[in-house]
C-alpha cells in the first residue's frame, strides 16, 4: 500500500526511472520475486539519514541525544533507491558496475506505484532533494518533535554533491521494532515492475543471451536489451 505524506514529492506517473544493479542482485530479484530495501547504516554517505552527523559541531548533550535518534530512527529505516532519467546514465554504469555484467532495470513511476498498492505493507514513495548542509539541519530540527516528519526529512534530503544521482526513494519505516535487521523484502510483480531491461554496453554479446535467456525462463515479459550506449548507431 502507497502511503503518502505532506513532506513527500512524487514524480509524474509517466517519469521514467531506473536501478542499476549487479548480475546477483538482478538475479535474485528474478528468482524470489522481492524487492531488496537497505538499511541506509549499510550505505556511504555517512549524513544519509543521520542526524548524529549534521548536529556532530553541537554540546556533548545534544550529541549524545542526536545518536539515540539516529539509533532508534535511523535504524528502523529500510530504503529502495532509483534514478530519474528519460534517458540511461553514462555516469550510473560507471558508479555502481563493478563489472560489466551490470543491469539497469528501466520502470516508470505509475508501474513502481502499482506494485506498492499490492504490497503486503505500507511503503512511502518520494523525489529526493538536494540542499546544503543549513538547510538540511533547519529541516531536520523543525520536525525533530515528530518522529515520522524526521525520518522524511531525513531520508528525502541529501547534500548537492549527490545532486547527480537524481534520486526517487521507496521505503519502509518499521517503528514497532528496533531495526537491527540491515535488509527487508517487499514481494512484488516483477512484470508489473519491469518495463525494460538493459545490459551494460560493455558486456559480451554471450553476457547478453545468457541473460535474456535467464529472464524469459523465470517468466519476464519485459524486453531485454543490450545497451548501445557506446555504438555508433
Amino acid at each position: 500500500m502507497l502511503l503518502k505524506h505532506k513532506l513527500l514529492s512524487i514524480p509524474d506517473s509517466c517519469q521514467k526511472i531506473w536501478r542499476y544493479i549487479d548480475l546477483t542482485k538482478y538475479l535474485d530479484l528474478l528468482i524470489t520475486g522481492e524487492l531488496h530495501f537497505s538499511n541506509p547504516n549499510q550505505f556511504d554517505d555517512p549524513y544519509d539519514t543521520s542526524i548524529s552527523a549534521y548536529f556532530r559541531e553541537n554540546n556533548l548533550p545534544t550529541f549524545i541525544l542526536k545518536t539515540f535518534h539516529d539509533i532508534f530512527m535511523r535504524g528502523n529505516i529500510h530504503i529502495n533507491c532509483w534514478h530519474l532519467n528519460e534517458e540511461e546514465s553514462a555516469a550510473l554504469w560507471k558508479i555502481y558496475m563493478k563489472s560489466d555484467e551490470g543491469i539497469a532495470i528501466q520502470s516508470s513511476i505509475g508501474r513502481l506505484i502499482q506494485v506498492i498498492e499490492k504490497a503486503d505493507r505500507g511503503i512511502y514513495l518520494g523525489k529526493v532533494n538536494y540542499e546544503n548542509v543549513t538547510d538540511i539541519v533547519r529541516k531536520i530540527e523543525s520536525s525533530l518533535s515528530i518522529v515520522t516528519s524526521a525520518q522524511i526529512e531525513m531520508i528525502t534530503n541529501k547534500r548537492k554533491s549527490f545532486q547527480h544521482e537524481q534520486e526517487v526513494r521507496i521505503f519502509v519505516l518499521e517503528s514497532e521494532k528496533l531495526g537491527l535487521s540491515t535488509t527487508e523484502r517487499v514481494k512484488i510483480d516483477i512484470n508489473t515492475l519491469i518495463e525494460n531491461v538493459y545490459v551494460n554496453p560493455k558486456a559480451p554479446s554471450w553476457v547478453y543471451e545468457t541473460i535474456k535467456s535467464v529472464s524469459k525462463k523465470y517468466g519476464l515479459k519485459a524486453n531485454v536489451i543490450h545497451s548501445k550506449l557506446y555504438s555508433i548507431r
